[in-house]
């Protein structure tokens, strides 16, 4: 059955027991059954700057609650529409407790264009920079469930880091996809090389948010991909890590090292990154000491990069993929005292 008759049917059902106001506790809910949802029409929507839209005058909000104790909020202004559906439908999308962040606002499908940006505009997500976010859904449409993965995709968007903080004001973290993703991704499709971007400019399809939020829906059982895009669908290779950035995220991590080096020697410091990093190695000894930097693989006998511009002040720059490595600084002439940072962004 098409999930916008199963919806009806459930909403009918409900209509009789479900309260007309919000209840002091949260309402329990299973996850409902999705079966296969694919987009019928061409699916436009968008993702709103903080601040830049007020939200809508819902008079009604409820809470629910799923299996694993997560309160899910949903709010309309609709009166006697059953919210519960719709809990059932989050309910049953990969989350954790970052689903109790985000406000779900259902409006009637006139409502949503003037709140969301535009004409043919379906549904919209509104990030906070704490996290937190916002989105709305119509109440109905033949591709509903479809929208609600999908927009659902840009909440789970923005608890991630991956590039957004470090790339300038054209990137937010809410619209750069996560980090482990991004670079399978990348490294399997080349999608910085087919115009994908995250500054929200030109065509919907080739934006970097669109494409996470529609790598997603493959994530929660998709199984179509829509023919717009200008990458194929994600490989199980690029959801798995979609699925390990959701499981354990990325967080940035510093480290600082005074080492004591003697002419000719070399001393290391070894360490593991778990995630796809962007790494600095920086490297500062007094003016009397001639200090070199290198990054080795693991056990690897020969370093694959090096600093040794001298006045032993030296730096390090690479993407690493996940695995071990060590930093070696070598005094080449003089030894002395270098302080060591390192940054994993």
């Amino acid at each position: 059955m098409h999930f916008a008759a199963r919806i009806s049917l459930l909403v009918a059902a409900l209509a009789a027991v479900s309260p007309a106001a919000a209840t002091a506790a949260p309402t329990p809910v299973q996850p409902a059954e999705l079966g296969e949802w694919p987009a019928e029409t061409e699916i436009k929507d968008t993702v709103l700057r903080p601040g830049v839209r007020a939200r809508a005058a819902a008079s009604r909000s409820e809470k629910f609650v799923d299996d694993h104790g997560h309160v899910i909020t949903i709010e309309t202004d609709l009166p006697g529409l059953v919210l519960e559906p719709y809990a059932r439908v989050f309910a049953a999308l990969r989350h954790y407790d970052e689903i109790e962040d985000v406000v779900i606002e259902v409006v009637t499908p006139e409502d949503v264009a003037p709140l969301c940006g535009g004409p043919g505009v379906l549904a919209c997500y509104q990030p906070a920079r704490d996290g937190r976010g916002r989105m709305w859904i119509p109440t109905q449409d033949p591709s509903l469930l479809y929208i609600m993965v999908h927009e659902y995709g840009h909440h789970v968007d923005n608890q991630l880091i991956n590039l957004g903080q470090l790339l300038g004001n054209d990137c937010y973290i809410d619209g750069d996809g996560s980090r482990n993703w991004f670079f399978e991704r990348d490294t399997g499709n080349r999608i910085s090389r087919a115009g994908i971007e995250c500054a929200i400019r030109g065509d919907w399809n080739y934006l970097l948010a669109e494409l996470y939020a529609e790598d997603y829906t493959r994530l929660n059982g998709n199984p179509f991909w829509r023919s717009e895009m200008p990458v194929g669908p994600p490989t199980n290779a690029h959801l798995e890590a979609m699925a390990d950035d959701f499981a354990a995220p990325f967080e940035p991590r510093q480290r600082r090292y005074s080492k004591r080096v003697g002419h000719r020697r070399a001393r290391f410091v070894s360490f593991r990154v778990r995630d796809w990093t962007l790494f600095t190695a920086a490297l500062k000894g007094p003016p009397s000491a001639d200090l070199d930097l290198y990054l080795f693989e693991g056990g690897a006998r020969r370093p694959f990069a090096g600093s040794r511009k001298g006045a032993s002040r030296e730096r390090i720059q690479r993407v690493l993929p996940p695995g071990r490595y060590r930093v070696a600084i070598y005094a080449a002439d003089r030894g002395g005292r270098g302080k060591l940072r390192l940054f994993m962004d």
